[in-house]
């Protein structure tokens, strides 16, 4: 029985941590206004916590990332076809992310420790969680500006064509986007169309 309860407080305490992660990360990322179809955009829309997660994955593994329009491929890295100086930054933007990863991960156990303190003890008191709480969105805060700078410092050293070459990118991932989407209301007017077919059938049957 005790290795029962101790098995749902732990897994309690990993799905709450999960929760003010997520939270805390949506919580910023709205913030930046996203391009239609953008991965975000879709996902926001699907309320899908899986599909959240996966969109964060593709944040983490990006090539690179311009600011209000999400993550993009190494190809646009390639098209772009980056100076010395613009190379350095970009470096710059993507080697530190390994490094915020894991303070993140430590900011999360401390939140988790304490949560899971007050509830060993069996005495709960809010007040100190949700400091620590708006502690960890506060700090999150101030990285996600601080990542910002970053790409923003190497959007300003972009050349006219090389923003021209930016929004061909998201123009074309864009119209793609929206003929998937399309593809998708066409199957789904189908099969509303097949179940009709199939509710008269029946009616007809039993008339």
């Amino acid at each position: 029985m005790a290795k029962s309860i101790s098995t749902f407080v732990v897994k309690s305490l990993t799905a709450a941590t999960a929760a003010l992660a997520i939270g805390s990360v949506f919580s910023v990322a709205s913030a930046q206004p996203q391009e239609p179809g953008s991965r975000y955009e879709m996902n926001h829309k699907k309320g899908d916590f899986h599909h959240k997660g996966h969109h964060f994955k593709k944040h983490h593994k990006a090539a690179i990332v311009i600011p209000g329009f999400g993550p993009a491929s190494k190809a646009l890295v390639e098209d772009l076809k980056l100076n010395d100086d613009q190379k350095s930054k970009l470096e710059a933007a993507l080697g530190s992310k390994k490094e915020l990863r894991k303070d993140h991960r430590e900011q999360f156990k401390k939140v988790f420790e304490l949560r899971k303190q007050q509830i060993d003890s069996g005495k709960l008191d809010p007040q100190p969680l949700l400091a620590a709480e708006k502690e960890l969105r506060e700090e999150m805060q101030k990285v996600h500006s601080e990542k910002q700078a970053q790409w923003l410092a190497l959007w300003d050293t972009f050349s006219d064509d090389q923003k021209a070459t930016v929004a061909k990118y998201y123009k074309e991932r864009t119209d793609k986007w929206e003929e998937r989407k399309a593809k998708r209301e066409e199957r789904k007017e189908k099969r509303m169309e097949k179940q009709a077919e199939k509710a008269a059938e029946k009616t007809e049957t039993k008339s």
